[in-house]
């Protein structure tokens, strides 16, 4: 199922790319069909994050309102959340599920390498 919106090819003289991922449409239709969004690789600005089938782990930035972070993203705590019993992201449970922030964390590096930009 689409939306029937067409993007546009331009926005302000600028090439748009194509949309990526998976169509939530059929959830306006179907709201109590499961899920199929499974995975999601995210970075911007030195946060790192990466869902997959209910978990997430991701790394704490420090806040920087005015965009002078010079944290090195490597050297950053990563995060695990299990999205299923705690959708509001409250309770760290990295140390509990050390196997499971390793595969994110690995599944992360993997979008990485196919997503870097070539020399």
């Amino acid at each position: 199922m689409r939306s029937g919106i067409q993007p546009p090819a331009q926005v302000d003289g600028v090439q748009q790319l194509p949309l990526d991922g998976n169509s939530m449409a059929y959830t306006f239709v179907q709201p109590k069909s499961p899920s199929r969004h499974r995975e999601q690789y995210f970075e911007m600005l030195g946060s790192r994050a990466y869902y997959k089938d209910g978990w997430m782990a991701s790394t704490d930035v420090p806040w920087d309102p005015w965009g002078a972070n010079k944290t090195n993203p490597n050297t950053l705590n990563w995060e695990l959340y299990d999205l299923n019993k705690d959708p509001s992201q409250t309770e760290n449970v990295a140390a509990k599920y050390p196997a499971k922030l390793a595969e994110l964390k690995a599944d992360f590096d993997g979008a990485a390498s196919i997503l870097a930009p070539r020399p």
